[in-house]
């Protein structure tokens, strides 16, 4: 699906659900799998809210020192999706939209940093 300085994302089947879900697979190098371990803490407690505008994450493991976090799949990156057609850019509305979204959720991340001190830890 995609890669990464941090890693790889594929497309597979997990075993215990029979879903088709995003796995991300973070190198097996210290400050990436610090970086990880941080991005699952922060993933689990947006995940607690109902927050639908944030992608959801299924589980994460610990593989060979490889850290790996499963998601929904959402679709092809945006790399992707702009390589896919000749790299013409987003409309301005769309531009907008991701915005407003991504605005969302870093208000919503810095109320859960009040609500919730122990998000980092």
């Amino acid at each position: 699906m995609g890669e990464g300085t941090f890693g790889k994302v594929a497309r597979v089947n997990d075993l215990e659900t029979n879903k088709v879900v995003a796995l991300k697979i973070i190198k097996n190098v210290h400050k990436y799998r610090e970086a990880a371990k941080l991005e699952i803490n922060v993933l689990r407690k947006l995940n607690t809210n109902d927050n639908h505008l944030c992608v959801k994450m299924y589980n994460s493991f610990n593989y060979f020192g490889h850290m790996c976090l499963t998601f929904e799949v959402l679709g092809e990156s945006v790399f992707n999706f702009l390589k896919s057609n000749a790299y013409i850019p987003f409309p301005v509305d769309q531009v907008r939209q991701i915005a407003f979204q991504v605005r969302k959720q870093v208000y919503d991340m810095a109320f859960l940093l009040k609500k919730k001190s122990d998000i980092f830890s």
